[in-house]
Parts: C-alpha cells; structure tokens; sequence
C-alpha cells in the first residue's frame, strides 16, 4: 500500500534535524504515547475535542493498530542523529454512514507547528486515500484551531459549519482523481 514515494525526508532548518513522513508501523504504542504525552493541553484538546490529559491505553492501542483496509495513518519523525522521534501524526478511519468518505485528524507537535510538517502529513494521507479510492475526506476542527483551519484552506479543503455543534467546523475535500473504489467497511 505505501509505495517508497510516501516517505519524504527533507532537512529541518531550524533544528537541523532530518523530517520524514512515513506510514505507522503497526503496534507502535510506545512511541505514540510519548508523542501524545508530550503535546501541550491545548494540542491535545485540538486533537480529541476535549481536555485530555493522559490517553488511556486502549485508545493508545486502537490508535497504533490502524486497519489496513479502510484506515492509514502516518507519522513525521524528526531524526537527529540515530534517534528518531515522532512530531506529527494524521490519520483517517472509515465514516461508517458513508462508503468512499473517511474521517482525518493531523496533530504537530507545538515545537514543529508552523514549519510544514502538517502540510507534510496532510500530504501523504491524501496519497494514501487516492491509492485506497476513497473518494472524500473530512474532519472537524474547533473553531479556535486557527492554524488546523489556515492549513485546511491551504490544502484544498473546504470549510462550513458543523451540522450539530457551534463550536466545530467541518472541512472537506472531495478526491477526484480515487483510482479504486473505497472499501465500505466502517467503525
């Protein structure tokens, strides 16, 4: 599913450290709680539409095994010298009401926000959705989630109020080119 293509690696001129963007490895809990873990509260309640101070292991463990047949997600790791640790994940999972449409969710690390890394993200799960022929993506953002809603507009998506709840907006980008169609498996 993840061709060579998928991974970029370019140089972070402001740490000097190595950005790559790859596909999770399944079964990657650790990393992901530490990744998780160190997110400001304000990241986390971005992320999870709620004050979220430690992720339960459940959900760190459904997060790290995505399914290969409706879900993907990546992580942007930041390497510096032979250590590599995440700074960015984004994910899709299947939307259950609609086949061909799947849920996103991006979150950077606050040291790594603004420097492309979900641009990056963002990126390479759009690639990912093609490859599986999901036809649309969508996600809700708070309201307050300036940056999340800039980066949205940037890549393509389109934005409108959340159909139940004021302080979210939904953005959306239908993805013309889906080669395959979508499985219609869902959560």
């Amino acid at each position: 599913m993840w061709p060579r293509a998928a991974t970029n690696t370019a140089a972070h001129p402001a740490r000097m450290a190595a950005l790559s963007v790859r596909p999770l490895r399944r079964g990657e809990s650790a990393s992901l709680r530490a990744f998780f873990s160190a997110l400001s509260p304000a990241a986390r309640r971005w992320r999870f539409h709620g004050a979220v101070n430690e992720l339960p292991s459940a959900w760190i463990e459904r997060l790290a095994h995505p399914d290969p047949h409706s879900e993907a997600a990546v992580l942007a790791e930041a390497t510096e010298g032979d250590e590599a640790r995440p700074v960015g994940e984004a994910r899709y999972v299947a939307d259950g009401a609609a086949p061909g449409t799947r849920e996103l969710a991006v979150v950077v690390a606050d040291g790594w926000q603004g420097r492309g890394v979900g641009t990056a993200l963002l990126h390479a799960l759009e690639q990912a959705a093609r490859r599986q022929g999901v036809q649309r993506l969508f996600g809700d953002v708070q309201r307050d989630n300036l940056a999340m809603l800039a980066l949205a507009g940037r890549a393509g998506f389109e934005t409108s109020g959340h159909p139940t709840d004021p302080t979210l907006v939904r953005i959306a980008k239908q993805l013309a080119d889906a080669t395959a169609p979508a499985s219609g498996r869902g959560r």
